[in-house]
């Protein structure tokens, strides 16, 4: 168990003449915040770019770790004076939150805001959901794979604490004590919400070695928001192998035994034995990006 930190990205595009602003918050420890830099959001718009780093108090990873890195990304009345380190609240129509290995893709995210105008002004979320057929008790997004939330979402999170709401502590604190972690609680406060949970498996991916799966058959689709890049770091991603040998029980049916392994042997390729961590983080890149 580590403390975590949260490192905050807003920028902006422009849509048919409208602004979208949208915010970037990749929550890592000190010890990753150092460690991990190399999966930093990369966006090329420098100019509506902003940077923020947030320490989280409780030393360890708690049920409440999604709403405290919201909390701490955007700007509040009495720390005006620290504007330049937030993201706008107000002004942000959609905000994506991922982990320290998760890379997160400007043109994607800009395709994603573009072909979503309409849900703006709605409660939305989107990610890559664990256990899809059972997301109202067993399912939740996964937090390596990034997780998008309209602004209206934010802010209602942001205006709903577990300090004026007894009810939300109560579900994070229930499911913090089943699972201690934060993604599941934060997917537990959407529902109870009734926020709109869209499974995207192919815009937030279990890995960013999936983009090598997904060339033949996916090349013309829309570029990806966010992958796992969790081999960039480690020797596998357990997380997504729990995925495929999930994914083996629910549909095996529609899976031969030995495609359901190749997509599920999560690995570090051996190439990046020779290679630094900006190298391995170009070669994520480009396969995810030059599909």
């Amino acid at each position: 168990t580590t403390t975590t930190t949260t490192t905050t990205t807003t920028t902006t595009t422009t849509t048919d003449h409208n602004l979208n602003n949208y915010c970037v918050i990749q929550i890592t420890s000190p010890q990753g915040f150092i460690e991990r830099s190399s999966a930093n959001f990369r966006p090329s718009s420098k100019e509506f770019t902003q940077f923020h780093v947030y320490v989280n108090k409780y030393n360890k990873i708690v049920g409440s770790l999604n709403f405290d890195a919201l909390q701490s990304a955007f700007v509040v009345e009495e720390e005006e004076h620290r504007k330049e380190t937030k993201c706008s609240v107000e002004k942000s129509d959609w905000v994506f939150i991922g982990d320290d290995d998760t890379l997160f893709h400007e043109e994607g995210i800009q395709q994603f805001i573009k072909a979503r105008t309409k849900q703006l002004d709605k409660l939305y979320a989107h990610g890559n959901f664990f256990n899809p057929r059972k997301p109202y008790d067993k399912g939740w997004y996964n937090g390596g794979t990034g997780i998008a939330i309209t602004g209206k979402v934010a802010r209602l999170l942001l205006t709903n604490t577990t300090e004026n709401n007894p009810d939300l502590q109560a579900i994070i604190q229930r499911e913090e004590d089943d699972c201690h972690c934060g993604d599941v609680p934060f997917a537990r406060v959407l529902q109870y919400f009734r926020v709109r949970t869209i499974h995207q498996p192919n815009l937030f991916l279990d890995s960013c070695l999936d983009c090598n799966h997904m060339e033949a058959d996916l090349s013309g689709a829309a570029p990806i928001v966010a992958c796992h890049g969790a081999e960039l770091f480690r020797d596998t991603n357990p997380q997504a192998n729990d995925k495929a040998r999930n994914m083996k029980d629910l549909y095996s049916n529609y899976f031969s035994e030995i495609e359901v392994k190749e997509f599920g042997a999560y690995q570090q390729p051996p190439m990046f034995a020779n290679m630094s961590l900006l190298e391995r983080r170009d070669y994520m890149d480009q396969i995810c990006t030059t599909r």
